[in-house]
């Protein structure tokens, strides 16, 4: 699963970033810690009012995405997205 790898990748540069600066910390509490901001964040919808107001920050440009959607629409097909 993709989101557990940017999980595992945000735990990654916390464990780090604390193992470079010297900063005691307990890897178990670390993880508990990461999991539940990314929940709360994701839950509360500040993640996405922060990404939807600097797209150009957060999201690289598709050029032939507009296509492909529109495509999709004309064939009647529904789509979720999911982020």
């Amino acid at each position: 699963d993709l989101f557990s790898m940017a999980e595992c990748c945000l735990i990654a540069d916390t464990v780090q970033f604390f193992k470079d600066n010297e900063i005691p910390f307990c890897a178990r509490n670390a993880v508990m810690d990461i999991l539940e901001v990314i929940r709360d964040t994701h839950i509360s919808g500040d993640f996405h009012r922060v990404v939807s107001k600097n797209l150009p920050k957060y999201v690289e440009p598709a050029p032939h995405l507009k296509e492909v959607l529109q495509n999709l629409k004309t064939a009647n097909k529904s789509l979720i997205f999911v982020s």
